[in-house]
């Protein structure tokens, strides 16, 4: 049996948090890369030597990343995760919506396309965010966030048309385009569920769901056929490695509890750091070439993030401000 304070150690490790102002930085900056990275690393396992058909290579990753996080999240609980059937419901649906519509869509694109333009084109992600807030929700952004938006889409819309260019088949560009809906609209309806609060339990469920409809669309294409072992221990299987512990069993958790504490435009300017990310990425990795005109749509991106988190980030405080009176008189 286990020593009782090492074990008692070892469960507090997963609550070890960043404390104060630093909690949101540090996750935006995780998600940003990690996800960036996955860009890269799906293109190397769907496209090239030894590729795996995309909805198999992303389904498995989620199926086995979504079951570790829900044996840890009820390992930690006591194996008593007291779930209700609509939290369930809830994060299955956001599931669908973020895995299955939007990575999904990536995945399978990433076979006929560089993965910067595909990361470009999921840009749309925090404009149909805001667009639907407006719309559904009453929710009309301030002027500066509208701007920070407006300015992120233009830098990467500047970054994705290099001179001379390379075109994108219409197809996958629309399938793109619908994944980051699909995407927007899970990531909107998860910020206002009560299970993002629980973020590592949310998740898993997502990634869970989110496998096993991928797996069995991929089942379904017949893209069985499409899998040799040998692929698995070379640059393919690698990617695959990669996506489940970073952005699956990292990345994403982060992006749920950002979608819980954040506003989502915030939670989601990894739609416009992301493709910084990939394009540094696939200069070094896979040779793409990055110029000037590449690093001036850069700086407009991460110009349009700073206007967006900062702008948020003022409301979130002078909010708070104008609540503590009040706290403070009830706590009295």
């Amino acid at each position: 049996m286990p020593d009782s304070s090492l074990a008692r150690a070892f469960r507090r490790l997963p609550s070890l948090r960043l404390t104060g102002r630093l909690q949101t930085p540090a996750a935006l900056v995780g998600v940003w890369l990690l996800f960036g990275a996955a860009f890269v690393a799906v293109r190397i396992g769907v496209h090239g030597p030894g590729a795996v058909p995309p909805f198999l290579f992303s389904g498995s990753r989620f199926l086995v990343a979504g079951t570790i996080l829900l044996a840890w999240s009820a390992w930690r609980a006591g194996w008593r995760l007291d779930l209700r059937l609509a939290d369930v419901a809830a994060a299955a649906v956001v599931g669908i919506g973020l895995l299955v519509g939007g990575q999904g869509a990536a995945s399978w694109a990433s076979q006929y396309a560089p993965p910067g333009i595909l990361a470009v084109l999921m840009t749309t992600v925090p404009v149909w965010i805001v667009l639907f807030s407006w719309l559904f929700l009453r929710q009309r952004p301030p002027v500066v966030v509208m701007l920070g938006i407006l300015t992120g889409f233009a830098g990467v819309a500047f970054l994705a048309s290099p001179s001379g260019t390379a075109g994108l088949a219409v197809v996958p560009a629309v399938v793109v385009v619908a994944g980051s809906i699909s995407w927007a609209a899970a990531a909107l309806y998860g910020s206002r569920t009560a299970i993002s609060r629980r973020p590592l339990t949310a998740t898993g469920i997502q990634l869970l769901v989110g496998g096993v409809v991928q797996t069995l669309l991929g089942l379904g294409l017949g893209e069985a056929g499409g899998v040799h072992l040998a692929a698995l221990t070379g640059s393919a299987g690698l990617a695959w490695l990669f996506l489940l512990l970073g952005p699956s069993l990292i990345g994403f958790p982060l992006f749920t509890r950002l979608m819980a504490t954040t506003a989502p435009a915030v939670a989601n300017t990894q739609a416009y750091v992301s493709p910084v990310v990939t394009l540094l990425l696939g200069w070094l990795l896979l040779g793409d070439a990055v110029g000037q005109r590449t690093l001036a749509a850069a700086a407009v991106t991460l110009a349009s993030v700073a206007l967006i988190v900062t702008a948020n980030g003022r409301r979130a405080a002078r909010r708070s401000a104008a609540e503590s009176p009040v706290v403070g008189r009830e706590a009295a």
